[in-house]
């Protein structure tokens, strides 16, 4: 299957400070049962940063066994260490899945040719293919056009998770996409008009919860019928303004719990969502639950 559409960003639910597989289960079935092509695992909406070696190891074997080649696998690998990164791309490697979403490092603030270097240097040692995720309020940095350009050329590297509020950006990637390296949206808010412009798929939050009506929009809007895209997605534009409120999963989780699919349950230091929010959320979600 091509990576292409929409990704869900799937969340990772805990119970008692550890992985409630059986909720894990149950979030996957629904988005197949919804007609989800691919998902993302273990990124940041999973609290990958927050989990163990081994629970992280076991979450992506369990989520290939559940899944069985029912929908793509693409695994998130948060690390900022490229010894780490290549480390634990083997495990990955051994495990099979379809594609690992590998972030411009943080913390570190390279430089540009650093970030290239890193990304060629990580994609020479894994057989999965690797699509890049450049995400600037999360790593203190920025790719710029010339050094996507050059890490799209590395031949294991397969694409782009772009999160931007910047229009013009959105048009300079789209200008690199290719047979092999595809574009795709990080951020929901922005997604319809990232399909619009023909983005190849979008990296969705919201479609932890909404998978059908995220599928719906992407699908109206490659058959170019803006008329009926813009009507769905204005239906859930105040929603995904919402996911905002607060760092991400904190919300996703509170929604998916009052749909009862999991329990509300984050690891420090993410906290529950603040009181004040509660109320904001509740009268957009009502028409969706």
């Amino acid at each position: 299957m091509k990576i292409k559409g929409n990704i869900t960003s799937l969340v990772t639910p805990m119970i008692k400070n550890k992985i409630d597989f059986k909720s894990l289960k149950k979030l996957i079935n629904f988005q197949i049962k919804n007609g989800i092509k691919n998902v993302v695992i273990l990124g940041t909406t999973g609290e990958t940063s927050s989990l163990s070696t081994k629970e992280y190891v076991k979450i992506i074997k369990f989520c290939k066994k559940t899944i069985k080649n029912k929908m793509n696998i693409i695994v998130g690998n948060c690390s900022n260490s490229i010894k780490k990164s290549i480390f634990i791309n083997k495990i990955i490697d051994k495990i099979k899945v379809n594609a690992i979403l590998q972030n411009v490092p943080y913390y570190i603030i390279p430089s540009q040719m650093g970030i290239y270097k890193y990304f060629k240097f990580i994609s020479s040692n894994t057989k999965t293919p690797i699509i890049i995720y450049d995400i600037p309020k999360r790593t203190g940095i920025s790719l710029k056009i010339n050094t996507i350009k050059k890490i799209s050329k590395i031949k294991n590297i397969i694409g782009i998770k772009h999160s931007s509020k910047n229009i013009i950006n959105f048009v300079d990637i789209l200008r690199l996409k290719n047979k092999k390296f595809k574009i795709y949206c990080g951020d929901d808010i922005f997604f319809h008009i990232n399909f619009l412009l023909g983005y190849d798929g979008n990296i969705s939050v919201a479609s932890n919860f909404i998978p059908k009506i995220m599928n719906k929009i992407y699908k109206y809007s490659k058959k170019n019928n803006i008329k009926k895209s813009n009507k769905e997605y204005f239906k859930i534009f105040n929603l995904l303004k919402i996911l905002n409120l607060e760092t991400n999963p904190i919300i996703v989780k509170y929604i998916l719990n009052k749909m009862k699919m999991i329990k509300n349950k984050l690891r420090i230091p993410l906290t529950k969502i603040k009181k004040k929010n509660i109320k904001k959320i509740k009268n957009e979600i009502n028409d969706f639950l």
